[in-house]
């Protein structure tokens, strides 16, 4: 699929959402997490899946041809949103403005339905850090990692030539007819 395009639907949902633009990056940065300013949101596509199909969409006729659409494959892609900010309401209000904005598909480039689903949401926060009984806080960081699903399908188009006409002699038979046999 084209990688470009599960960026954009991230990247305008996560704006649509509240999230400036320049706070939505393409790779994970772990390396560099204490600097990187929050809220942010980090985007990491993970490996495609394919499954053989070869089942028949779509069949038309027009202008003595015959256009047969053929779903070659079933494919897969699961992209992680990492949602990193330093404040837990603020990142419970825009994960969910994120969910309710998140279209429910799109069509590619080849006119194909790719369909968008949020599959799983995970919260994490660091632990609090105690000295006796006394809860110490240094940096109140939390993020929230969404899977989110895009299906589609992989489609080829046959095209073949009708018959448009067929003339059939049908053969002589009886008297005088040459039926190949000789008198």
């Amino acid at each position: 699929m084209n990688h470009v395009l599960v960026r954009t639907v991230i990247s305008e949902t996560a704006v649509a959402a509240g999230l400036p633009e320049k706070q939505v990056w393409g790779n994970p940065s772990e390396s560099d997490n204490l600097t990187l300013k929050r809220p942010r949101l980090e985007v990491d596509i993970l490996p495609e899946t394919y499954t053989r199909t070869g089942r028949k969409l779509a069949s038309a006729r027009s202008d003595g041809r015959q256009t047969v659409k053929k779903e070659v494959y079933a494919a897969r892609q699961e992209v992680t949103c990492h949602v990193l900010a330093e404040d837990e309401a603020w990142l419970t209000h825009f994960c969910r403005d994120f969910l309710e904005m998140l279209p429910r598909g799109i069509n590619d480039e080849a006119g194909n339905y790719v369909k968008i689903t949020a599959s799983e949401a995970t919260f994490s926060a660091p632990k609090a850090k105690r000295v006796g009984t006394a809860e110490i806080k240094i940096l109140s960081r939390v993020d929230t990692l969404l899977l989110i699903v895009f299906t589609w399908r992989i489609t080829t188009e046959i095209h073949k030539d009708l018959i448009k006409s067929i003339n059939i002699k049908p053969p002589l038979w009886g008297k005088g007819a040459d039926n190949g046999e000789e008198n």
